[in-house]
């Protein structure tokens, strides 16, 4: 039962990976979680979830925000941020370089690999 109980609440990184946020950013990352190597995650102002039982393959991309502009007159480093929250459901599994964007709600027993795009 303890075994059991540990692997509810485990969460493993692979080695080169980074997570940051902004000071009012959020990562909230719940238990039985894989995060493969290299993989980076950045939070401005918007929270990202990832829910229990996920697997996520190296090279992982996930960011809540964009400098995107419009306007050319504006440079995109000096456009303002806009956030939106990203969500993974329950027992999601994601293929090697997934990018994982602003506003995106992965849902449970969602399947997004590599296999699936070459079928």
């Amino acid at each position: 039962m303890r075994r059991d109980r540990a692997r509810e609440t485990d969460v493993r990184v692979g080695s080169w990976s980074q997570f940051t946020t902004g000071p009012s950013g959020l990562l909230r990352v719940k238990g039985d979680v894989l995060i493969g190597s290299g993989s980076n995650s950045s939070s401005g102002s918007a929270p990202i979830v990832i829910e229990q039982a996920c697997i996520f393959a190296p090279a992982l991309d996930i960011s809540d925000g964009t400098h995107k502009t419009s306007d050319p007159s504006v440079l995109t480093r000096h456009a303002p941020v806009r956030c939106e929250p990203v969500r993974s459901e329950k027992n999601v599994w994601l293929g090697n370089g997934a990018q994982v964007l602003m506003g995106v709600s992965l849902g449970e027993d969602s399947d997004c690999n590599e296999s699936d795009r070459r079928s």
